[in-house]
């Protein structure tokens, strides 16, 4: 989801934004890396701190975390991409219509 709407940004580099976790934080830290190593292999360059082309926020819905990540990118000049829940919204209708046709 992230990759398909960097790239339709036109980014080739991409800032994921995220609080660091109180606890757990060696899980959390590993997820994000593997959503880095994902987004890597599709050709992203993943900026951990600093300015990217994209702020990509990991919080499902709008809230604190993706005002914070559009703060980001307008500071940097990035172009900020929505929530996951946003950004995965074309896939999910998508699957919603297949879905809905098989059932007609």
């Amino acid at each position: 989801m992230i990759a398909r709407a960097a790239s339709s940004a036109g980014c080739g580099s991409v800032r994921l934004h995220f609080w660091p976790a109180e606890r757990n934080v060696e899980e959390q830290l590993d997820d994000v890396g593997r959503v880095a190593a994902l987004l890597t292999l599709r050709g992203l360059v993943i900026v951990q701190d600093g300015c990217a082309d994209c702020v990509a926020p990991l919080a499902l819905l709008p809230g604190r975390l993706s005002r914070e990540a559009a703060e980001v990118a307008e500071a940097c000049g990035s172009r900020p991409l929505g929530t996951l829940a946003e950004v995965g919204m074309p896939e999910l209708e998508s699957w919603l219509r297949s879905l809905a046709a098989l059932h007609t």
